[in-house]
């Protein structure tokens, strides 16, 4: 997951810098734009989210965090939730994308990849184990 703020160069993004070092194509990263409601007035990154920038298989999400006044203000993070959504949904810019941007479609997301990552790597693990279980027993045995 490469984490980036949407209101700075994405080709500065140290981040994606990182993630490039170990995926190279791109195949396995997710990025993640946050700050998107602090960008400049007519301004956007519709570009990046649709991946014509810098493409990424998984693709990007975008985020609205709690700003440091309202974690000091103490609101609560449903209400932070909520504005996040609002944010997305009454922009004109972002509503048509609406649904697939937002912190609970980005934890979706992430659990979706897990869970296949699971379901992909189990079943060798499983290999694995009763190989060693086989091995283990047949040291046992002639012991």
């Amino acid at each position: 997951m490469a984490v980036s703020p949407a209101n700075q160069d994405l080709a500065n993004s140290d981040a994606l810098k990182l993630a490039r070092k170990v995926d190279p194509y791109g195949e396995r990263t997710i990025g993640v734009l946050t700050k998107i409601d602090l960008m400049d007035d007519g301004t956007n990154c519709l570009d990046v989210i649709n991946g014509k920038v810098y493409p990424l298989k998984l693709g990007y999400i975008g985020i609205v965090c709690r700003s440091q006044k309202d974690i000091l203000a103490g609101k609560p993070i449903k209400d932070a939730l909520v504005n996040e959504d609002n944010f997305f949904k009454n922009s004109s810019t972002y509503a048509p994308l609406s649904s697939r941007l937002g912190t609970p479609y980005l934890c979706k997301t992430l659990n979706v990849i897990i869970v296949k990552h699971i379901k992909r790597c189990l079943p060798i693990i499983r290999s694995k184990i009763t190989s060693m279980l086989y091995q283990k027993e047949k040291e046992l045995k002639s012991l």
